[in-house]
């Protein structure tokens, strides 16, 4: 099964990382992203917003070659795998 949706970053003049989710499968839009960590290469993060069912949660990895993120994703006891479709921006790759 195949999923869409669209993951959203950003930094507010704090510098902090701010994340937000769309999937309009689910209905969902604009749900706000929490506990977001980069670390090197690695990224994960969780969904927050009270509309979220099932916290879901994102763990992936950046391949630097093709600017993609590819990972896993848990939500309500599902597990699946995720990949972006478009590059990551080098001002993300390089800022975040």
């Amino acid at each position: 099964m195949t999923l869409d949706f669209t993951i959203t970053f950003s930094q507010d003049e704090n510098k902090q990382v701010k994340g937000t989710t769309d999937c309009p499968a689910q209905g969902a839009e604009g749900i706000k992203s929490g506990s977001i960590e980069i670390n090197g290469s690695r990224i994960s993060f969780r969904n927050i917003d009270p509309g979220a069912a099932g916290e879901p949660t994102f763990q992936g990895k950046l391949d630097e070659t093709s600017r993609r993120v590819t990972g896993s994703l848990t939500q309500s006891g599902y597990e699946g795998t995720f990949s972006t479709n478009k590059p990551i921006s080098e001002y993300l790759i390089h800022n975040l």
